[in-house]
């Protein structure tokens, strides 16, 4: 840098480790009479966070600021305070639920410049939303416009469409309130289709694994915004920020991303997982060719493999198979068309209830999970090609029980799992010993 230069910028550097001040924001929303409002057919609700103008009879919405002011209580906590406003007032947003556009375009509530949406948009501490059929996906889809509205506040930040739109359906997921409890859970897995009417972002996914659509972790890593004119990008954005997020080795590397702030977010990516590249990819894969509602990630997650090659590929002293786990690398590199000759012993709970359900290495056959009695010791021989060459579909398993003879199909890692629905791992304890002779 000449001197000359150097000598202009010093003098604009923050002194000492004062950080230079940081605002969000202006607020340029406009304010509506709510009397006048309903003269035109829209009623309108308000909590601290939000204030709601609707043309919706649904008396469930009146619920939603509350459980607005809930969810920014929670970005708050998980993301991290945004900057103060320049006026010191709080943070507050606008919705428009709308049934009848041309009512609010009447009434002066979208403005003419606003871009037409399918269901939803937002600009600045506003957003327009197209009512939905279900009660479910109508908070989703408010939730995530607010999502989108926090995340835009501090202008010197800046994040790819993947991320702002992975985040903002990661935070949208929910479960509750309930009668019984007034609180919320945001950024969960749905447990089931039936609680989560017109998500069906596991439907979508598990559509594309199955016709070899899967998409690359890398590949949604660069997603441009005109993608998500497509759904199904709201799907992928969705489960790698829901992966990356639940993955204990993860987890706090992920975080860091927006509550460390810095205006290049690629290098501040690749400077956390580059290292982890090729151990994410077959993670990743592995989680969207199995995944479920309610999948049980902190436990079920595959941790990549070792393909170091030093593992000795005859083991004396055998493998343990955890029960409570998903798949479980044994280390042992193998080669296509190589013989494995496994046998395995020991006893595992599967259910914690008044009477438990122990199983065996050959399983239990009063219940299955994906076509095999629960219980069932089974095998997976993790490819070592790229991922973009993995055979597409889900994951090629074969059954052990106490006893197999297998020949391997690929060349890779073979990983082993005791069988289990991938949402019922929290109750499961014990392991199986697993011998393994190898031949060629």
């Amino acid at each position: 840098m000449p001197p000359q230069l150097a000598e202009a910028i010093e003098p604009l550097r923050p002194t000492g480790n004062t950080p230079a001040q940081r605002f969000r924001m202006a607020d340029h929303r406009v304010r509506h009479d709510p009397g006048k409002l309903r003269q035109a057919g829209i009623e309108t609700y308000s909590s601290r966070r939000l204030i709601l103008h609707t043309d919706s009879p649904n008396p469930q919405i009146a619920k939603i600021p509350a459980m607005v002011d809930q969810l920014i209580d929670t970005l708050m906590e998980e993301l991290g305070p945004l900057p103060l406003a320049t006026d010191g007032s709080e943070l507050q947003l606008t919705g428009y639920l709308i049934v009848q556009q041309d009512r609010f375009r009447n009434a002066g509530l979208i403005p003419e410049v606003l871009p037409s949406f399918d269901h939803g948009r937002h600009r600045g501490y506003e957003f327009w939303l197209n009512d939905q059929p279900t009660d479910f996906y109508r908070e989703h889809l408010v939730f995530h416009e607010c999502v989108h509205c926090y995340m835009t506040a501090d202008p010197t930040l800046q994040f790819p469409a993947w991320y702002l739109e992975g985040m903002a359906e990661l935070f949208a997921t929910h479960v509750g309130p309930t009668e019984e409890d007034a609180s919320i859970r945001f950024g969960v897995l749905p447990t089931s289709r039936e609680t989560s009417p017109g998500w069906g972002r596991i439907k979508l996914i598990r559509e594309a694994v199955d016709t070899g659509r899967s998409v690359p972790l890398a590949e949604i890593l660069r997603f441009p915004a005109e993608r998500f004119r497509q759904t199904d990008a709201y799907a992928w954005s969705w489960a790698i920020c829901y992966f990356l997020n639940r993955v204990p080795a993860t987890h706090e590397r992920f975080h860091e991303l927006i509550t460390v702030p810095t205006n290049d977010f690629e290098a501040s990516l690749l400077s956390r997982f580059g290292e982890d590249e090729l151990a994410l990819a077959r993670s990743w894969e592995v989680f969207v060719r199995t995944i479920d509602y309610g999948y049980d990630l902190e436990r079920g997650w595959f941790a990549g493999g070792d393909f170091s090659g030093t593992t000795p590929s005859s083991p004396s002293g055998g493998i343990t198979v955890e029960a409570a786990t998903g798949w479980q690398s044994t280390g042992i590199p193998v080669k296509r068309g190589q013989r494995l000759h496994l046998t395995a012993i020991g006893q595992v709970e599967l259910n914690r209830t008044t009477r438990p359900w122990i199983s065996e290495p050959r399983g239990i056959s009063r219940e299955y999970a994906d076509g095999q009695p629960i219980g069932r010791l089974l095998g997976w021989i993790c490819p070592a090609a790229p991922v973009t060459e993995w055979r597409p579909g889900r994951l090629p398993t074969f059954a052990i029980g106490d006893g197999s003879k297998v020949e391997c199909e690929d060349d890779g890692i073979l990983c082993l799992r005791i069988n289990d629905h991938w949402n019922d791992l929290a109750n499961n304890s014990g392991a199986y010993q697993v011998q393994i002779e190898t031949g060629e």
